[in-house]
């Protein structure tokens, strides 16, 4: 008789987004994520026909919960520095997967999902950066306008870069984003 195992799709996605986010996508294989989930490899073949249907749909349903916390901050009046601090830590939760929106590897194999991922952030990462923008009244606002893309990308970069290279700087990291932001 098969072993019935209780929320056996949110122990797969909460292992995988574990492993996946640890890791990054080369390092982590269908058999790690069985393994962590507690079932054979077969079962889990039974609901990701592969590892990168696996990645896509764990990054995809998680980063859809950052953008709804996203847009929570930013529709409301809430603290910019808020939601730069909630973009931010979110970010380093999903590590491994946010390194992937920047290499090549991933989204050449599957461009339409990660592209349409990372065209959503930035899509948030722009709205966030446009409140802050309204906030602090001293930024040159004709320079931001003409530059809005490349700004909002260098923030998202940013925040990947400094997590990765000073991860026990977290405070630090994102004052400086904010101070960064406000000079703009």
């Amino acid at each position: 008789m098969p072993k019935i195992i209780d929320n056996i799709e949110q122990k797969i996605y909460e292992n995988a987004l574990s492993l996946f986010a640890a890791k990054g996508y080369n390092q982590v294989s269908m058999k790690n994520v069985a393994e962590a989930s507690g079932i054979a490899v077969g079962t889990l073949y039974n609901y990701y026909s592969n590892k990168l249907d696996l990645f896509l749909s764990v990054f995809k349903e998680h980063i859809n919960q950052v953008y709804l916390k996203l847009n929570e901050l930013i529709e409301k009046d809430r603290d910019p520095g808020e939601c730069i601090v909630v973009l931010y830590d979110e970010l380093v939760k999903i590590g491994g997967f946010s390194e992937e929106l920047i290499k090549d590897d991933i989204i050449k194999r599957n461009n339409d999902l990660i592209n349409s991922i990372r065209d959503n952030l930035i899509e948030k990462t722009r709205k966030l950066i446009k409140k802050i923008r309204k906030t602090y009244q001293g930024m040159d606002l004709a320079f931001f306008k003409k530059n809005e893309e490349r700004i909002t990308r260098i923030i998202l970069l940013a925040i990947i870069d400094f997590a990765r290279e000073f991860p026990d700087y977290r405070e630090e990291n994102i004052a400086f984003i904010n101070r960064l932001i406000k000079t703009i």
